[in-house]
Order: C-alpha cells, then structure tokens, then sequence
C-alpha cells in the first residue's frame, strides 16, 4: 500500500500482488508403448526406450500376441536402453537435456524408476548406453566427446565423476561392456578398447584401424561384430582386448547403422530409400556370409534391434514392436513377421464428471473413431471400463 499527500487529501493506491505461477503436475495416466526408439529382449521379456512412457516391458512369450505389461511410474522421453540384473538405464531427454535414468525392472508390471543424472548438455550427446552385467556401470557413448562412466552402486544417485571420461580419437557411437573392458565403435577410428578396472581413471587398452565409420557394436563368441556405415559387417577377434584383430567381413551393400548376434546369426539394420534388416551368417568368423533381407520399414524408421531366441525385435518408432522369426533363413528363404505391438488409440478430446471419464479417439488399426470410458476414481492409476466402436472416420468426432 502506497500514501501519497495530495493538497488536503491523501491519495491511497493498493498494489495486488500477481498470482503464484501456474504449475500444473501429472498425478497419473494410462500407460502404454509410445514411440519406440530403442530395445532389449530378455528371454520373453522386451524392454523398449520409449517416448511418452519412458521405459514400457512387453511380454513377448508369445510372438503372434506379445503383450504390454508395463511403463514407469512416471513418463519421460527414453532414447536408448541397457538392461542387467533388475535394473535399466535409460537415456533420453528432460527439459531440452540429456539425462539418464534409473529403474528398478525386477517387476515387470510395475518398473520403478529409481533416481536419474540430469544435465545441461544438448540430447545429441548421449548416443548410446551400456551397462554391466552387475547392473553397477553404466557407460554413456557421447560422440566426439568419447564415453562417461557413470557410478549406479547407489541407483537413486548415479554419479559422474570428473576423471570418469575417456576421449577417445573418434566419434563414439556405441558401446559394450565386458568385464573391466569397454569396446566402442569410434566411428572412422575404428574400434576401441578401454580398460574401466578404475573407472575414475579409464586408460586405453587397445585399438584397431577399420576403414569406413563403425556405428554400432555387439559382442558374442569372444568377438566384435560392428556395424560400418558403408555397408559392412565386420567381425573383430577379441580374444586378446589389447590387440583387437579383424577376421572378415561381409559386403551388405547398404548403409548399415544397427547389429545383434546370436549364435551363428547376426542380423544388421541397413538402409537406403527403405530400412531392411540384414541376416548373416558368421559360423566361420573370417567369411561371413550374407543369407538373406526383409524389407520392414521407409528409410529410418528402424530405431533399434535386438536378437534373442532366433526372432528379431525391432523398434519401429510410432509403430511400436515387431517380431520377426530368422531360424529358416536361407538364401531363397526371408524372416518371416511373427506379430507386432503398438498403441492402438490416440486420443482427441476428453470429458469428466465425477469419477468417470469420456476420451473420443482415433483407433489407429483401421483409422477410426473410438471412444472410451475410464475409471479415475484413482488419479494415480486411471483403468479403461469399455468403449464405442464405430465405423465412422475420426474427423466426425469433434467434441465430447
């Protein structure tokens, strides 16, 4: 309050404070898959980085009909996954930076996230991330900038330290851990390799030259299996991590960016005007021999793959998870599609009164209008009670 005398008078002006910023908070949603850009498979069990939900498990014991199971308890924009010993990390992005996150998944139903590293970098330099087989290091990919090694002994605090970095020459698009060793595709410098045994001082432990700009990397049978850019799979004898040396090599003849080994198949992402995916097989390391591709998605569209019981797990972006079965693959024989997941509704407009909920949609397998009833009697944990199908197009349903 301001007084002012004025002549005789006195003038009084009153001053209202602005209100408190308006701060909205998510108390809860209905989970689901979201747009998948990366995955792990576990025996029957999927886990994919995905945006909207962060972290979402898919039961895939059942390829024909794999089922959702779960998403974190609270949503995030996950990029890249690595799974070990009940726990995930998750890179992805928060407030226009990078950051990594923390879950417990021993419950597939209900992955918890457990505590995350934020940062101020830009979401390009987190390319890739690994964890070790304790589920206690994780190794962050960080392009021209080399790897950071990040402290998850106490998963509600991950930790980078100062000293846990190591530059490498290259670009550092992808990482593996084995044991005290990190290997990592370092783009035009080829592989390296480097010793974490103390990860607050990582030291180089050795290296190969491979032409062309190495991508992606997988570990099976005591050697590398890296994807190169210009087309190739190359397979590198790792036996002896200080003196990596290549066995062979096969010509794809696309640029290939994504690989998974199992056994004696390893299946590789290439790309041209479609992306493909590319079974090998590499029962004899020094000549690997391309069996066989499949056509799955327009240029990019693959985000990542994983191998596990001789079917490959493709994240297909908005379209979810496909499954695709390569234990027949022969030269006159394609992978075959199993079965696929996605999320099924998009939503358009909503209505409450009281504990239910009206949300009208899009029913994204036949391009219709939809509507569904919730339960959000609880706000944390809203549950779909039934729904109108119609053979209407969405465009029909303009408010509710």
């Amino acid at each position: 309050v301001n007084s002012q005398a004025c002549s005789n008078s006195v003038v009084v002006s009153t001053v209202t404070p602005p209100p408190p910023p308006f701060n909205p908070q998510r108390v809860g949603f209905l989970p689901g898959v979201g747009t998948v850009n990366d995955i792990v498979t576990i025996g029957n069990v999927a886990y994919v980085a995905s945006n909207t939900f962060g972290l979402s498990i898919i039961n895939v014991g059942t390829p024909a009909t794999p089922t959702f199971l779960g998403s974190a308890n609270n949503g995030f924009n996950g990029q890249k996954v690595a799974v070990a010993s009940g726990h995930a990390v998750v890179s992805g992005t928060k407030d226009g930076k990078a950051n990594l996150w923390v879950l417990d998944v021993s419950d597939p139903s209900a992955p918890q996230i457990l505590g995350e590293l934020s940062t101020t970098l830009n979401p390009a330099f987190f390319l890739d991330v690994a964890l070790n087989q304790s589920g206690t290091l994780a190794v962050i990919s960080m392009g021209a900038t080399g790897i950071w090694i990040v402290d998850l002994s106490n998963p509600a605090v991950p930790t980078h330290c100062a000293t846990c970095t190591f530059d490498t020459p290259g670009t550092a698009y992808a990482s593996v851990i084995d044991g005290n060793f990190v290997y990592v595709a370092d783009g035009a410098q080829g592989l390296r390799v480097v010793n974490i045994s103390n990860p607050a001082a990582p030291t180089s432990a050795g290296n190969l030259t491979i032409s062309g700009i190495q991508r992606d990397i997988a570990l099976a049978n005591s050697r590398a299996y890296i994807a190169d850019q210009q087309g190739r799979l190359v397979i590198v004898d790792i036996a002896t991590p200080s003196a990596p040396r290549q066995d062979g090599a096969v010509v794809i003849g696309r640029y290939t960016f994504n690989v998974a080994v199992e056994g004696t198949r390893a299946i590789v992402r290439s790309s041209d005007s479609a992306d493909y995916l590319d079974v090998i097989n590499v029962s004899t390391p020094t000549a690997p021999v391309l069996l066989n591709s499949i056509a799955v998605d327009a240029a990019n569209g693959i985000k990542g793959i994983s191998l596990s019981g001789g079917k490959v797990f493709v994240a297909n972006g908005t379209l979810g998870v496909k499954i695709y079965d390569i234990q027949n693959v022969t030269t006159s024989v394609q992978p075959v599609l199993l079965g696929a997941v996605k999320d099924d509704f998009t939503a358009t407009h909503s209505a409450k009164a009281g504990s239910i909920a009206v949300v009208t949609g899009i029913y994204t397998p036949n391009n219709t209008a939809r509507l569904r009833v919730l339960d959000v009697s609880a706000p944390s944990a809203p549950q779909i009670l039934g729904a109108l199908s119609t053979t209407l197009n969405p465009a029909f349903f303009l408010d509710v």
